[in-house]
């Protein structure tokens, strides 16, 4: 019998921590992601109509608050966030952990010059919008339409260089109002299919039923595994990766394969991610009845859930959200220097420290199945 098995005698163990989880921490920060995109949506339109340095920076701002809540709601990367493709909410806002279909400057430049295949009405709509493949939508593409006017991730620019190429009547414009639309519909579409008023996929979730799960068994394996992919993201696909600093890297550094790019926004994101991560494993600290994996973890072996707090903390004491990430590693070139090592890979480190702790030994103590092997902590 498993660790979780003796831990848990009944189904309604299994329940106290899928109820708490769903209920007291993916649906509330999925509402957040709601509200927030709901901003967003107001902002664009501002500056659709009125195109000047502070319509813009609110609209940036607007961004940033959002993607706040994007990267925290990025822990719970499973169920209707990214699949099917039908629905796949979160991916249509966030392709970032896709690679292949990431959005670049050449997807997001051919809607502007209508050389698309999709969204070729004039001017854009959200509804042609939205029939496009995730390379043309969702938070990137509507960062680099606000944070830069030349598409070079490389230079930052300033208001007026940026507002003189969204000019009024520009598809580009109109492109930007569709983003603004189109996300804060994804983010309803999303938290409606969790809310019990809605799809309900919270009480699929709690009782491990439906097309996505088989039993509780599986509903628990997917919320832990689903935390570990987000830890595992920060080392590698967020950190690691850029800086070639993972093992077996046999690229380059590479400061375009950051997070956020335009905007530098990759540290924000990193914090965001690990915040996230926090509140999916010990919940509220202040609900003394809150049932969590740190619950769990605890009952089992106290040493090991303070350990796993503890790498938490050093981690977020070492992100500074200001610092830029993209400078950081692009002031090393074409192999590892100084600015990596000093910058970086202390970081690096740190969630390699909390991937171990999480990914293998956590994972081990609740008897879940490993990641794949490109994502096991190994």
């Amino acid at each position: 019998m498993g660790a979780l098995a003796i831990l848990f005698s009944s189904s309604a163990d299994y329940t106290k921590v899928l109820k708490y989880s769903g209920t007291n921490v993916v649906l509330p920060s999925l509402l957040a992601l709601k509200n927030d995109t709901a901003t967003l949506e107001t902002k664009a339109l501002a500056y659709y109509t009125t195109q000047n340095a502070t319509t813009l920076g609110e609209l940036q701002d607007a961004w940033k608050a959002a993607h706040v809540s994007l990267k925290k709601v990025e822990v719970f990367y499973f169920g209707p966030g990214t699949y099917p493709s039908t629905k796949n909410y979160y991916v249509k806002m966030d392709a970032f952990e896709t690679i292949s279909a990431r959005p670049l400057w050449t997807y997001v430049n051919k809607i502007i010059t209508n050389t698309a295949s999709c969204a070729t009405t004039d001017p854009i709509t959200s509804t042609d919008l939205a029939a496009c493949s995730v390379i043309y939508k969702g938070f990137e593409p509507l960062e680099m339409l606000i944070f830069s006017s030349d598409s070079l991730a490389s230079t930052i620019d300033d208001a007026t260089s940026i507002n003189s190429v969204n000019t009024a009547g520009s598809r580009r414009l109109e492109y930007i109002k569709s983003l603004g639309q189109l996300i804060n519909q994804d983010a309803n579409s999303l938290y409606t299919s969790w809310d019990p008023a809605g799809g309900n996929f919270l009480g699929n979730f709690i009782a491990g039923n439906g097309s996505y799960f088989s039993n509780q068994g599986v509903a628990f394996d997917t919320y832990v595994q689903s935390l570990g992919n987000i830890v595992y993201q920060i080392w590698d696909g967020k950190l690691g990766g850029p800086a070639c600093i993972t093992p077996g890297c046999s690229t380059n550094p590479n400061p375009k394969s950051t997070e956020a790019t335009f905007s530098r926004n990759a540290y924000q994101d990193l914090y965001d991610n690990l915040l996230g991560f926090e509140l999916g494993y010990q919940g509220n600290p202040a609900d003394t009845d809150a049932v969590t994996l740190s619950t769990m973890i605890q009952a089992q072996n106290s040493q090991l859930d303070t350990d796993i707090k503890a790498a938490i903390a050093a981690l977020k004491a070492a992100i500074n959200p200001s610092n830029d990430l993209y400078a950081q590693i692009e002031a090393d070139g074409t192999s590892v220097g100084t600015s990596i090592t000093t910058n970086v890979q202390p970081i690096y480190n740190l969630a390699e420290a909390l991937k171990v702790l999480f990914n293998v030994d956590a994972f081990s103590a609740l008897d879940v199945p490993s990641l794949p092997p490109a994502a096991d902590g190994d």
